[in-house]
């Protein structure tokens, strides 16, 4: 899959989502940009709790289970 068609998936994603309703094409698609579609395993841990991180984690399909 190319960049612009990942792109143009994530972008579409984001219009569904309440958070960036009502943003721009621009805007949305400058974002689309930053964002990495990753699949991960059941039981897989995403993130631990001590680590340091500035990301946004948006999920698809599937459930998350957090724990501490």
């Amino acid at each position: 899959m190319g960049k612009g068609t990942s792109t143009e998936l994530i972008m579409g994603f984001l219009k569904d989502l309440p958070i960036f309703k009502g943003l721009p094409d621009r805007h949305l698609r400058h974002l689309s940009g930053d964002f990495i579609v990753r699949n991960v395993s059941k039981g897989e841990t995403i993130f631990y709790q001590s680590d340091n991180s500035t990301d946004l984690y948006i999920v698809l399909e599937g459930t998350v289970r957090a724990s501490l």
